[in-house]
């Protein structure tokens, strides 16, 4: 039997799934824009995204995700803006996790 991963609170690390910096292009569409807005991801693990800069809408917004030369457009939350850019969570975490596998393997390739 699996268990959940632990959640630490209280100022330590409360991330469930490990970040991995890949430094890739991204596009964001939010309901505000017409045409996706195009981004920096800085990290991605199963669970989401940093990117930069700050997508220009309010946390709890919904987005999608489209990245070229992967098959699907995943639907997120944008979850937090910071000094680095904005937290993005992924709706789909068996979706995200193939994400993050495909664009930490593209990380890895990239000059």
């Amino acid at each position: 039997m699996m268990t959940a991963p632990t959640v630490h609170v209280h100022g330590k690390e409360r991330r469930q799934h490990p970040r991995v910096a890949v430094g890739l292009p991204v596009r964001i569409r939010t309901d505000r824009a017409a045409a996706p807005g195009r981004f920096t991801a800085i990290n991605v693990s199963s669970g989401g995204l940093l990117i930069n800069p700050a997508v220009p809408s309010n946390a709890g917004s919904a987005c999608w995700v489209c990245i070229d030369g992967f098959d699907e457009t995943l639907a997120a939350r944008i979850i937090s803006h910071r000094s680095q850019g904005t937290g993005i969570a992924f709706e789909d975490v068996r979706l995200g996790e193939q994400l993050a596998v495909w664009m930490v393997e593209r990380a890895i390739r990239s000059p």
